[in-house]
């Protein structure tokens, strides 16, 4: 994995290759290896308050607006993590793309939920069953797709 400083901070076009790679990497990865490494990736993008409304995903930037931006943002880190699986034509079965109530942080979000039993936030793992975190609302693979 990429030091993040040589991430975040080289650009758009050298953000577009290091991302290429990452998904060229993950294409014959099983799912678990393949979310992973994408969470581990993304979440090491230096974050500001909100870029996008995760309640608007007609608005939501497609993969590549979301790389050449120099600003990411909480939904930014969950919806690149998506696109990266979806883009590594991993089976998106196991996955479910939300808006969640962090209750810790205080605010709605997109996260990520797994075998609906965990609910990943840009920052953080907690069970779907944790006081801390609502699912507010849950998009469809044809939603979120739409925007590639």
């Amino acid at each position: 994995m990429e030091n993040s400083l040589n991430i975040w901070g080289s650009g758009p076009i050298a953000r577009f290759r290091l991302w290429r790679s990452l998904r060229k990497g993950l294409e014959t990865s099983k799912f678990d290896e393949a979310f992973k490494q994408a969470y581990s990736w993304w979440t090491t993008a230096p974050t500001v308050r909100r870029t996008f409304d995760p309640w608007k995903p007609e608005q939501w930037p497609n993969p590549w607006e979301l790389l050449y931006k120099e600003d990411f943002c909480p939904n930014s880190v969950c919806l690149g993590i998506w696109y990266v699986l979806r883009l590594t034509n991993q089976d998106l079965s196991r996955i479910k793309l939300c808006v969640v109530s962090d209750r810790e942080q205080k605010h709605n979000c997109l996260g990520l939920v797994l075998d609906n039993k965990e609910v990943y936030l840009y920052n953080k793992k907690l069970s779907i069953k944790s006081h801390l975190v609502e699912i507010l609302n849950t998009f469809s693979t044809e939603e979120v797709e739409a925007r590639i």
